[in-house]
């Protein structure tokens, strides 16, 4: 699905307006994915925020990364930080200090 969905965005890339991304999906298999991965950072900057321990998720490639950063930065009182290298980086979700 992700290979499928770079060779569209390679071949559209010229024809979709700045900063408006292609999302193939097939079944909603990457809506409910996407989802699980939202309620699991949730859960987590919460647990990190209630806790003040470090939770950590992943590897993730960049576009899980986003939705995970995106999610935690709705719980007031937690943050994220990307660390590792290359493509599969670890998100760090911490209780904001």
């Amino acid at each position: 699905l992700q290979a499928l969905q770079h060779i569209a965005s390679v071949i559209f890339r010229d024809e979709l307006p700045d900063h408006q991304r292609l999302v193939v999906d097939c079944l909603d298999f990457r809506r409910s994915k996407d989802a699980e991965l939202r309620q699991m950072a949730l859960f987590l900057g919460e647990k990190a925020h209630r806790t003040g321990l470090e939770q950590k998720l992943g590897p993730l490639n960049a576009y899980e990364r986003r939705i995970v950063h995106m999610a935690v930065g709705e719980v007031p009182g937690a943050t994220t930080e990307s660390t590792g290298d290359a493509f599969s980086k670890t998100v760090i979700i911490s209780a904001r200090k």
